[in-house]
């Protein structure tokens, strides 16, 4: 049976670690005690540490609700999408940038979003005039949902500035369903534009222009690694009853970040580690055999990406020096990593 933690995984209303961080952090980076943010998310501390762990989209804006009572700052969602990166998407941020343009962009972000977050799927419509994300939320309530929204728009903003290379590009206009939270409009300084408030939709446009401008970093054949991986991940959210799919999203999450051992990954999940071997005997796998898999799917992200020297690379996947990775990669493939780098 699973853990608790993996458990909690399953929520249908959820999101993931790496998101619920940064809203946690943004409320902490406000002064608020660590353990009474924690307490009103219902997890341990170490529940960052576990990459499966989901965390309650109402617990999370509970969380967000006692920060803004607690502190009088009306606009944490929006400082929190302020400091949003890829990253903080990690695989579904590195599609981002890997895609050919906005569109595109926002198109693989639709199919994937649900991996970081369960507030609210967003879209995108583009006509003559401008290009519309729209943002449909799971959650009715619009001054509840507040902070979320105005995060995901931050977001957007400023992830797409960064992809553009257009620091100084604004939205045109921005709508809220919920109302101006304050007499000052922080939004309005943050978007460069007129913002809307106590409206029946949630929307942002900018110049439809932009929907298609080539992206610097597109690159399809790292786009095409990444998507692979993240129906993977999708097909393990959905089955993270199997002990075999945590174990395989865990080592994928943690290589690189962390040693990766049976006993640390074990741990990471709140198991034993006779317990793990255990379970994934009884489905037909070993630890050794997925951390092989991930390592080689990894393999090809980063030969792809093209970032990383081959000595890099191999540390990265946790080997003791380049000439196991290539030892490793020759039995993948027949041939050395070195052959298969992309042309610079």
């Amino acid at each position: 049976m699973p853990n608790s933690q993996a458990a909690n995984s399953n929520s249908s209303n959820s999101s993931s670690a790496q998101y619920t961080e940064s809203y946690f952090t943004t409320c902490t980076g406000l002064g608020l005690p660590a353990e009474r943010l924690l307490d009103i998310l219902d997890a341990p501390e170490m529940a960052f540490k576990n990459p499966l762990h989901r965390f309650s989209c109402d617990a999370i804006l509970d969380m967000i609700a006692y920060a803004q009572e607690q502190t009088g700052h009306k606009s944490i969602g929006l400082l929190a999408g302020t400091n949003f990166r890829p990253s903080t998407f990690l695989d579904v941020g590195q599609a981002f940038i890997s895609a050919e343009s906005l569109r595109h962009a926002l198109k693989v972000n639709a199919k994937y979003q649900r991996l970081t977050q369960q507030f609210g799927q967003t879209g995108l419509d583009v006509d003559r005039k401008s290009a519309r994300v729209t943002w449909t939320p799971y959650i009715e309530d619009p001054e509840r949902l507040r902070p979320i929204t105005e995060a995901v728009y931050a977001g957007y903003v400023s992830i797409g500035r960064w992809l553009l290379w257009h620091y100084n590009e604004d939205a045109l206009v921005v709508y809220f369903r919920h109302s101006k939270p304050c007499d000052t409009d922080p939004c309005a300084e943050y978007f460069g534009c007129e913002i809307k408030y106590d409206q029946p939709f949630d929307c942002l446009e900018f110049k439809a222009g932009l929907a298609d401008v080539a992206l610097p970093q597109a690159n399809p054949e790292l786009l095409k690694t990444l998507e692979s991986r993240l129906d993977r991940a999708l097909k393990n959210l959905e089955n993270l009853d199997r002990m075999t799919n945590q174990v395989h999203q865990c080592i994928l999450y943690s290589l690189g970040q962390m040693p990766v051992n049976i006993v640390d990954i074990a741990r990471s999940l709140g198991y034993s580690p006779q317990v793990m071997t255990r379970g994934l005997k009884d489905e037909g796998s070993s630890f050794r055999g997925i951390l092989q898999e991930v390592r080689r799917q990894n393999a090809e992200f980063y030969l792809k990406a093209n970032r990383k020297s081959l000595a890099d690379i191999a540390l990265a996947l946790g080997y003791s020096d380049q000439t196991a990775f290539t030892r490793a990669y020759r039995g993948w493939h027949g041939v050395p990593p070195s052959q298969t780098l992309p042309a610079s």
